[in-house]
């Protein structure tokens, strides 16, 4: 019982819930999961299982990086369930030049749900 309240005492300030986001969830702080399935049924699928407790849902298929109507139709699902979202490419495939004008659309279709990578 003291540990318990020592823990939360200590993880307080991490867990301060009055700054959300739009979505209700805390901005601060991203809990999530990573998507390296095939399809967009399998997405659909792991967002509507984890859409509860988690704020953040990482696209990282090399099958779905290459089909922008599989992608888009993700990124909708998960924003519309209250994710945010980070695209992981990998790299722009040449043979797929609309990679590089999807992230100027996604910004202006999803706005601040989708997060920018981490890695620049």
């Amino acid at each position: 019982m003291i540990i318990l309240i020592l823990a939360s005492t200590a993880l307080s300030p991490y867990l301060d819930l009055s700054s959300q986001n739009q979505h209700g969830k805390p901005s601060d702080f991203y809990v999530g999961v990573s998507f390296c399935g095939n399809t967009t049924a399998q997405a659909e699928l792991l967002i509507d299982k984890v859409k509860g407790y988690t704020n953040l849902f990482v696209v990282q298929s090399g099958p779905v990086s290459v089909n922008e109507t599989a992608l888009n139709e993700i990124v909708n699902y998960a924003v519309c369930s209250g994710l945010d979202v980070i695209v992981y490419f990998g790299y722009f495939n040449p043979h797929y030049p609309w990679q590089v004008s999807w992230l100027d659309y996604a910004k202006q279709q999803w706005g601040k749900p989708l997060l920018r990578s981490l890695l620049k």
